[in-house]
């Protein structure tokens, strides 16, 4: 169906008076779009009837207006009562000077329908518009004069100020005819939309006077483009980082941790492991052959293999009798998902400005904000800025646009992400599992562990050194063992504290690609969605954002 934008294609209204919806046609002169000659009358006839299928005429009143700078034209009458076929008729007769106008015809019930004049003592113009889009939707054809396409822009709504508009629904092409106006300066816009009214397409086409003479035909054709959002401004980005993250960072700050937590015999394998450590050969020999041969994880066994509980066994059933021994196990798990994901935020700025690189169409600056994490109910957030570290900030990152699609070229920084685990640890295990080992830390966990053996009347070092002496018969045991128990203490938390260490250089490496969504198609971005991250050597990583 072709609609003349003027209203020369009417749309049916509730009757206020509850009677059948009405509405006004235009019959003369076809197509609503008139040009006269100076001086020149017509008669311009519209019919008033309701919306039933018999088109029952309605007999009534019928105003006509003009809308606009009339130049001395004038109506024969501003109301006319249609007659028993509906009928209402009104002259024109044109003045003598250049115009542009409208007359409107309004009556109860029924959306005003419109003609669009020209006056002019030279021949008219007319001038086809062709649109050509990828699917059906309603396409538009808008006249605007003195004005530009650049002036114009692209914009939601079509810009107001429109000289004449005509439109057809559900089509992929359209030959839009615009007939009888003078010759001037023009820009004429193609608009593809959909059923809502929102943009989907859009092309324009400048049409300076001396390319529309007096009395030319014109075919202008208008290929739509789509109309991409911009994806220029500030976004708060939201990353779900995988595991592990990074190059390896992740098995260094869990390696120590899975060994003194992990083993069947925990932490009796590395408490002896780090206590023969300082020992002269002959205790050292002495305690080996106590204990069975370590597996392929440095675990060692229950069993000797002539018969008997291993040194192993029995100091782990002397160092995890309560706690904190006893939840080391748990611990360890809650480092492993504290590792696993971490939530990140950041503040994304894109701009118009593309790097140095051929296939950018943007740049960004990407700063990271806070790093997050939720275990048990219960959450622990670092602001990043906080640990002054190197580069938590990266510019000049090319971003290349595929239609709605955004890619980003890989960047760098030094988030602190092994430092931010051993906070949260404290912060989420240590602090609800081990409430009395203050501060919640690896040096006073072990010591709180190996504090807690208790033997013979003895605790601490000296219990775990009675045990020692007593399973391997060793000469000149007593007083060494206990010295290298507290020894160990140390070195034992210096480990587990070793991975969770500032880095050095670059921790995080993020390149990936993300959707980018007008959600209330203002051709503004506001949403970006189902983001994806790559980075060497570690999981995917999801991310999303909302513009600030």
């Amino acid at each position: 169906m072709l609609n003349c934008g003027c209203g020369g294609e009417s749309t049916a209204i509730s009757n206020r008076d509850g009677g059948p919806p009405k509405v006004l046609d235009l019959l003369d002169p076809p197509g609503a779009q008139i040009g006269l000659h100076y001086g020149q009358a017509i008669d311009l006839r519209v019919q008033y009837h309701e919306t039933d299928s018999a088109k029952t005429a309605v007999r009534g009143a019928v105003r006509f207006r003009i809308f606009g700078d009339p130049a001395g034209s004038t109506l024969s009458s501003d109301q006319e009562s249609a007659d028993d076929q509906g009928l209402a008729t009104v002259r024109l007769t044109a003045g003598d000077a250049e115009a542009s106008f409208k007359v409107t015809a309004s009556a109860d019930n029924a959306p005003d329908v419109a003609f669009e004049i020209s006056v002019s003592k030279e021949s008219f113009v007319a001038l086809t518009a062709s649109l050509t889009w990828s699917e059906p939707a309603n396409l538009r054809a808008i006249l605007y004069q003195s004005t530009s396409c650049a002036a114009l822009g692209i914009t939601e709504a079509a810009p107001s100020g429109e000289f004449r508009e005509l439109s057809q629904s559900d089509v992929t092409s359209a030959d839009l005819a615009f007939l009888n106006f003078s010759s001037r300066d023009l820009a004429v816009l193609g608009r593809a939309e959909d059923a809502n009214g929102h943009l989907l397409g859009y092309a324009c086409a400048d049409l300076p006077k001396d390319l529309l003479p007096q009395g030319s035909t014109s075919r202008i054709p208008l290929l739509l483009t789509p109309a991409i959002a911009s994806p220029i401004g500030s976004y708060t980005l939201t990353t779900h980082l995988g595991s592990p993250v990074g190059s390896g960072i992740g098995q260094i700050a869990t390696a120590p941790w899975h060994a003194f937590t992990g083993c069947e015999n925990a932490p009796a394998d590395v408490v002896l492991d780090a206590i023969s450590a300082t020992l002269t050969s002959g205790l050292k020999s002495a305690i080996e052959g106590t204990r069975g041969a370590a597996e392929s994880d440095r675990c060692r066994p229950d069993s000797l293999s002539g018969g008997g509980d291993s040194l192993d066994k029995q100091l782990a059933a002397l160092l995890t009798a309560g706690s904190p021994g006893a939840e080391l196990s748990a611990i360890g798990d809650d480092l492993d998902s504290i590792v696993s994901s971490d939530i990140l935020t950041s503040n994304l700025v894109l701009i118009g400005s593309p790097p140095s690189s051929s296939s950018a169409n943007f740049a960004a600056i990407h700063t990271l904000n806070t790093l997050s994490k939720t275990l048990n109910g219960i959450t622990y957030e670092l602001a990043i800025d906080t640990e002054a570290l190197s580069t938590i900030s990266a510019s000049g990152i090319a971003v290349s646009a595929m239609g709605a699609q955004l890619t980003f070229s890989g960047h760098d920084f030094t988030a602190g992400l092994a430092p931010f685990w051993g906070r949260a640890l404290a912060a989420l295990s240590l602090t609800s599992r081990v409430p009395t080992v203050l501060p919640s830390d690896a040096p006073h966990l072990v010591a709180a562990v190996i504090a807690s053996a208790s033997r013979n009347g003895k605790t601490g070092c000296a219990a775990v050194e009675d045990l020692i002496c007593t399973v391997t018969g060793a000469s000149s045991c007593v007083g060494p063992v206990a010295t290298a128990c507290t020894s160990a203490i140390d070195t034992i938390g210096s480990g587990l504290t070793a991975g969770f260490a500032a880095p050095t250089s670059f921790d995080l490496h993020l390149a990936g690609s993300v959707s980018a969504v007008d959600t209330d198609f203002d051709l503004a971005v506001d949403a970006l969605q189902g983001g994806i991250w790559q980075s060497p050597g570690a999981s995917v990583a999801t991310f999303s954002g909302v513009r600030d």
